[in-house]
């Protein structure tokens, strides 16, 4: 099967609703992912989705986007349509929130192409199985954002031993980042440490 990686850790400068928000507003991706070369809303399945990032009182959404990711170490990139979706933890916002994302199906989206030629579609697919996150407020720091992150990628165009690597990585980067945004001078410090710690747990299955 393919790998999954888990990580949990606080991120000090964000509270739960404004993590939510870096993370639904496709516009700031950049942000927080650097080997990202954008990222479109696609469909609103609902109402709240285009109103969320407008209201502090829609804690529930669901949309669609399409993003396309540059994989590290190759000269590839990797088009995925991802159905995405938040809602409240048990306890309400107050609490925290729930981020889902899953791939969907449509004709060529998700399989890679060569940055050289985009119309150099080779026969590989790639597809986040399981992306989740929990946000969980921090009691008594209500500017800070407990972390649990899960993640799943299933891609014939990486070998085991590499999709090991760039998930560690990606995972490590994820959280600097978020602690971090718009450095690219910590991304790429970080590309250049070990991959096996976020300050918290990241563990690769």
């Amino acid at each position: 099967g393919y790998p999954i990686f888990l990580a949990q850790g606080i991120v000090a400068n964000l509270s739960p609703r404004a993590f939510l928000e870096l993370f639904w507003d496709s516009s700031r991706t950049h942000e927080y992912n650097f080997y990202c070369t954008g990222r479109d809303d696609v469909l609103m399945v609902d109402e709240n989705a285009d109103e969320l990032l407008l209201s502090k009182d829609i804690h529930a959404a669901t949309k669609v986007v399409k993003s396309e990711t540059r994989v590290p170490f190759t000269g590839l990139t990797v088009p995925l349509l991802v159905m995405m979706h938040v809602r409240p933890l048990p306890g309400g916002p107050e609490e925290g929130y729930l981020i889902i994302s899953r791939s969907l199906s449509s004709g060529m989206a998700g399989y890679h192409t060569a940055s050289s030629s985009r119309s150099n579609i080779q026969n590989t697919k790639t597809e986040i199985l399981w992306g989740v996150n929990v946000l969980k407020t921090v009691p008594g720091h209500p500017d800070q954002t407990e972390l649990h992150s899960l993640s799943q990628m299933a891609s014939a165009l990486v070998p085991n031993f590499l999709s090991q690597k760039i998930g560690l990585m990606g995972v490590e980067e994820f959280f600097w980042n978020v602690r971090n945004p718009n450095s690219k001078q910590a991304q790429v410090a970080t590309a250049s440490t070990s991959t096996t710690s976020c300050t918290g747990k990241a563990v690769g299955l």
